[in-house]
């Protein structure tokens, strides 16, 4: 069984369990995010844009609708969404993109 990745890579099922748990955890923790971003914008406690953003940056790694989407809120939000892909990187422990 192959699943398909933002990046059109392949993963086998076969993957490592560690690969595969941070796998899990990532998408896990990506819609979290999205779902405590889209309660920022109904409760006026939270701030919903970062939240969104950040769950974007998580999930486009494994969904190229979120890949998409983060595509467009980086045209129209390039100030926050640098900040937070700094933070994200780190968070996640993965490389800037060729165009950053």
């Amino acid at each position: 069984m192959m699943f398909y990745l933002a990046s059109n890579e392949a993963v086998s099922v076969g993957m490592p369990m560690k690969t595969r748990i941070k796998q899990i955890v990532l998408i896990v923790v990506g819609w979290a995010f999205l779902f405590a971003g889209v309660m920022g914008f109904i409760l006026p406690i939270l701030p919903g844009l970062p939240f969104l953003i950040i769950g974007l940056l998580v999930l486009s790694g494994e969904y190229v609708w979120a890949n998409r989407t983060l595509g467009w809120v980086r045209q129209r939000f390039p100030k926050i969404t640098g900040h937070a892909e700094r933070h994200t990187r780190k968070l996640t422990g993965t490389a800037p993109a060729a165009g950053d």
